[in-house]
């Protein structure tokens, strides 16, 4: 098959492309190298809206953060995913040079756009984040902030786009691009795909995949940031996004809740040379929770339910890459999106439309909807209209994961979904379970148990997050001569 565009790279950015993409009649592929959407970078997004003063006034960054953060709470109710308007705030002990700090990015963030933008007093600190250091004393309000659950986003942009004709192409690693008169030929291993256009959205990847058509014109550095994840009692100890004054490399350790009502905080900013490092350490964490507790003291290692990290695609000239290729005119560039990247996807997306309408023809599809169909929630539909879907169906009355309170129901309709999860680790990004106080210890047998049955699997088959991460080695059988064995 000759797709119109195919992208490379099932992150936020490459889905969010795929479902502008999907407004108009044009066949599009996706190809993933991992086993779903979102199981790279997106899976380990801190998940901030950002409010768009940080980046220097006249690049990409800022351009596109400001206005995709605007755009981002009417993306979020097409797609019923959750959007917490929290405001975020910028602290720093007093000093001339913390003060010039927060004047210079009240002044860059002005010139950016950004409105309602602020400098606050200790007293207003105060009552904005009551259990803040209180040597914390000079800030910088921006109550345009928000925060997104990253994995969730980017999965609904993927299945409205799944739902308005995009094709994903799952577990296709690019091997090899070679241009052709009208087409750019991809192969990913045996298999071979044809396409008028590509967009390489590969995140840390990008570089790789320019290269294999000799393009070297830009570098990705991979930035691993290592996070820690609160119990939901903690919270409340920030209603709001809590910055300290950033660096010239990161906007430094934060203090953020989530729409889920747990407290995030992270990330570092570790330079590694292996684009697939997701390891985390002791030291990683221990400087996460020093620097945590600089903001909030009450923050503590009880607290902590888990750890991950992940990796930032940081290109070598300073801004967002999107543009075509100087080797190959049919491949775009969508690259270097590290932080503001989640803030300014939307916005992103519809740059990228803006420049393939110079290559390719536009017609809007009259069927495009751009409402994500999704299955019913009882935690959303409330307790009455719950137990009335209970009545028609027991399964959603049977809870698998006590601690975010997942009933079977919601599983299979997950599993059953038009981008089905075929891991754990995939139904866990859909549906939260697993990511409660006791981390899957209760319902990792039955989830194992309904994906096997769903996907009519044996539950041996059943991975975590794609093959070489199975759960079950085999099964133990007595060994008439003595002793156990696994099969």
């Amino acid at each position: 098959m000759v797709y119109d565009v195919l992208i490379i790279g099932a992150g936020v950015t490459g889905c969010a492309i795929a479902r502008e993409m999907s407004r108009y009649e044009l066949t599009i592929g996706v190809l993933e190298q991992g086993s779903d959407v979102a199981s790279g970078t997106s899976k380990a997004n801190s998940g901030i809206i950002h409010a768009g003063y940080d980046a220097p006034t006249g690049s990409l960054m800022a351009r596109l953060n400001v206005t995709g953060a605007r755009q981002m709470e009417r993306t979020c109710q097409e797609l019923s995913v959750p959007y917490r308007r929290t405001g975020s705030l910028v602290v720093s002990s007093d000093s001339q040079a913390a003060r010039a700090e927060l004047q210079r990015l009240l002044q860059q963030g002005i010139a950016n756009g950004v409105t309602d933008l602020r400098l606050v007093t200790k007293e207003e600190i105060s009552r904005l984040v009551p259990m803040l250091n209180p040597n914390l004393e000079v800030g910088l309000y921006a109550p345009t902030a928000a925060v997104v659950p990253p994995y969730e986003l980017t999965i609904a942009l993927a299945e409205n786009a799944v739902q308005n004709g995009v094709s994903f192409l799952l577990g296709r690693k690019v091997t090899s691009m070679i241009p052709q008169p009208d087409a750019l030929v991809v192969h990913s291993g045996t298999e071979r795909y044809e396409a008028r256009l590509v967009i390489n959205a590969a995140g840390v990847y990008a570089d790789q995949v320019a290269a294999m058509l000799q393009d070297r014109s830009f570098s990705i550095i991979p930035y691993k940031g290592q996070e820690l994840i609160l119990d939901k009692q903690y919270g409340k100890l920030a209603d709001l996004v809590v910055f300290p004054l950033p660096t010239p490399v990161s906007k430094g350790i934060v203090v953020a809740p989530t729409p889920s009502g747990n407290l995030l905080i992270g990330p570092t900013a570790e330079i590694v040379d292996n684009p697939s490092d997701t390891s985390t350490t002791r030291e990683g964490q221990l400087q996460v929770l020093d620097a945590a507790r600089h903001l909030i003291p009450a923050i503590s290692s009880k607290g902590v339910i888990t750890s991950y990290a992940g990796l930032r695609a940081v290109a070598d000239t300073g801004d967002f890459i999107i543009r075509s290729s100087e080797q190959c005119k049919r491949l775009l560039h969508v690259a270097g999106i590290k932080s503001p990247g989640l803030s300014a996807v939307p916005a992103i997306a519809e740059m990228v439309i803006g420049l393939i309408s110079e290559r390719l023809r536009l017609t809007p599809k009259n069927t495009f909807c751009p409402l994500r169909s999704k299955a019913p929630r009882p935690l959303e539909i409330g307790l009455a209209k719950w137990h009335e879907l209970i009545k028609l169906d027991p399964a959603y009355g049977r809870m698998i994961c006590r601690c975010e309170q997942v009933s079977e129901g919601e599983i299979r309709d997950a599993l059953r979904g038009v981008l089905p999860p075929t891991t754990v680790d995939g139904l866990k990004r859909r549906l939260r379970v697993g990511m409660g106080r006791c981390q899957g210890g209760f319902c990792l047998p039955h989830l194992i148990s309904l994906i096997a049955e769903y996907r009519g699997l044996d539950a041996a088959e059943v991975t975590k997050q794609g093959s070489g991460s199975e759960f079950i080695l085999g099964r133990v059988k007595a060994n008439p001569t003595g002793g156990d064995y696994i099969e």
